[in-house]
């Protein structure tokens, strides 16, 4: 295995938010009552970043040769990349982008509550729009010789022939003003009707409808003639002309001091001023532009029963999906022909018949048993659906999607036992047990895009398998507004026909996880701390693994009146590390510092 390359990335954000809401009960008569609810938000998220990087898999595209090589356990973990015949090898970028989110929704939920029957009647609507009115991207290269070696845990380390701080010797090779755009758009009718029979062990029967209508485009504009022989040929400078002022505390506590924690910093406001005398022109990347649309019908029905010392329900739920997706498709080259791609639609539809059962046993005063057990199903995430592919030129590497993917299915089972001890006290534990029939994971694979050789991962359905495991759980008042929850879960998760190392390796599950959460309530305060730890886990993507991660976490909550409080919310206060890698440590995916996370806020109820 041999890395394609990396960076030493600085992110910056600001974020303003604007949000609106209006809720609004008018009740029409005795028995009716019709609920409206309104949301408008604006999310401002003009964001930077500033990343110098080792670009290995281009080196040697570029005929560079490697020397000094070192493999251990199948993966390249040191080498020395040499210059090329080209003019550059390596580079560092700076990006800054003008982005933005907007939401707006509208539910209407008209309620009639009878003597025998009651009916619920909603329709809804959302809209939402997002991305960056303009992603602008520099990049300065140089043709130097460099050193990368992951040997050693949590510690890339890194030379080059020509230093990252040398900013007069690396010069702009690059610059490009992007933008896109997504839109999405949603609407909903359900009705639900209930009837309550109370007849010996049949307690009430409900039953509904509902229909959902769920839309997404996006788009992306890409523009043209950013190299050399264009818009980064006529500024001609260097990383001198834009010095800026570095970071404090850079990877503090990371790596090693031979970890790239220090290069030459652009400043955008200087960069931005040279770009906007360049004459951007746009066209789009058909080659990630899609539209997708998902239609859903679903009728469903329950029996709830009850006695003495039991309640149950058993029902079924019957799901009609249909989906159209549509993306430009390469069928010629070269790429940059007008007739290279033409639009491509797909359309598909599946059923779902999806039973469950529930019932819960009285056993004394104190101590409940719930068994339950069901066929669930999960749809893949829309941005998992595009039939095209989104990709990072720079970086040579992207994400695609995959339009036939089949939703996630499974059979579970559950059964637990609950001791309410105390008025505010329960001790639990939990089996559970569910038979997947496929997971989705991605497979990494190598891809031509614009004449580069490109890592992109895309979207199947994999190998199934089973999750079965143990949770138990304690929550005790303790004294003066003193609590306590506490939480353990062990899970033991197989695949089915999966590669010898993936076998036990399911996507998104660890095999321990806990958290402990200690509080203290009054009539004024609410103060919380919890910390939350998971020990490693496959992330779903080729044979990334993230590392075992803990993180401590806290809130305050002050009543200032009987309408306004004030609110505190800690995040990471222990600034902990994010560390994922490809199949074994040797082969670093990320290590991310995302810092401590502080928020505050003012809430009033009328």
């Amino acid at each position: 295995m041999v890395s394609r390359g990396g960076g030493s990335a600085i992110f910056q954000q600001q974020r303003e938010l604007h949000a609106y809401t209006v809720n609004a009960a008018f009740q029409l008569s005795p028995r009716l009552r019709l609920n409206s609810h309104l949301l408008y938000s604006h999310l401002n998220a003009d964001n930077n970043n500033q990343n110098f990087l080792w670009q290995s898999a281009k080196s040697i595209d570029l005929g560079g040769g490697v020397t000094d090589l070192h493999v251990q356990d199948g993966t390249l973990v040191s080498g020395h990349y040499l210059p090329t015949a080209a003019l550059f090898n390596t580079s560092m970028e700076a990006i800054w982008r003008d982005s933005q989110v907007s939401t707006k929704s509208a539910h209407l939920d008209l309620v009639y509550d009878g003597i025998y029957w009651s009916s619920q009647f909603q329709v809804g609507l959302s809209q939402g729009s997002g991305g960056t009115k303009e992603d602008v991207t520099s990049q300065f290269s140089a043709n130097t010789q460099f050193h990368v070696d992951t040997s050693m845990r949590k510690n890339i380390v890194t030379s080059y022939g020509i230093s990252p701080l040398d900013a007069p010797s690396w010069f702009i090779t690059e610059a490009r003003n992007d933008s896109q755009d997504g839109k999405d758009k949603s609407y909903f009718a359900q009705a639900d009707f209930a009837y309550d029979i109370d007849f010996k062990q049949l307690d009430a029967i409900k039953f509904g409808v509902k229909f959902k209508d769920h839309q997404r485009d996006f788009l992306r504009y890409r523009s043209k003639d950013g190299g050399l022989d264009g818009l980064a040929g006529e500024l001609g400078t260097t990383l001198a002309a834009y010095p800026g002022t570095f970071v404090d505390d850079y990877l503090r506590g990371v790596g090693s001091d031979n970890t790239l924690k220090k290069y030459s910093f652009a400043d955008i406001a200087l960069l931005a001023k040279d770009f906007n005398t360049l004459n951007f022109e746009q066209e789009i990347e058909k080659a990630s532009r899609f539209h997708i649309t998902e239609k859903t019908a679903a009728a469903y029905g329950q029996m709830q029963l009850a006695g003495e010392s039991y309640a149950a329900n058993i029902g079924v739920r019957v799901v009609k999906t249909f989906q159209d997706s549509g993306a430009f498709k390469r069928v010629a080259s070269p790429i940059d022909a007008p007739d290279s791609y033409i639009w491509h639609e797909e359309s598909r539809d599946y059923s779902d018949i999806l039973p469950s059962a529930n019932i819960k046993f009285d056993l004394s005063e104190s101590l409940i048993s719930r068994f339950s057990i069901a066929r669930v199903m999960s749809r893949a995430q829309f941005h998992h659906l595009m039939p095209s592919t989104n990709y990072n030129v720079t970086q040579a590497q992207g994400q695609g999607g995959n339009a036939n993917l089949d939703p996630y299915r499974a059979a579970q089972f559950d059964v637990s036992l609950e001791w309410y001890f105390d008025d505010a006290g329960l001790a639990s534990i939990a089996l559970f047990n569910k038979e997947v029939e496929s997971f989705i994971e991605f497979e990494r694979k190598l891809e031509r895009h614009e004449g580069i050789l490109m890592s992109i991962d895309r979207p199947n359905n994999g190998a199934g398998g089973s999750i079965r495991g143990v949770e138990l759980s304690y929550q005790q008042t303790l004294a003066y507004g003193f609590g306590l929850i506490a939480n353990y879960t062990y899970v033991d998760g197989k695949r089915d026909n999966a590669e010898v190392g993936l076998r036990d390796k399911v996507p998104g599950t660890s095999k321990h996880s806990t958290n402990l959460t200690a509080y203290y309530e009054n009539h004024q305060f609410s103060v919380r701390l919890s910390y939350n730890y998971r020990t490693q886990f496959a992330t779903g993507v080729g044979e990334t693994m993230m590392d075992n991660y803990g993180q401590l976490d806290g809130s305050l909550t002050v009543k200032l009146s009987d309408n306004l409080d004030a609110q505190f919310e800690f995040i990471n206060l222990t600034d902990e590390q994010i560390y994922t890698y490809d199949r074994n440590e040797y082969a670093p995916t990320g290590v991310y510092v995302n810092g401590r996370r502080y928020y505050a806020g003012l809430r009033y109820q009328f």
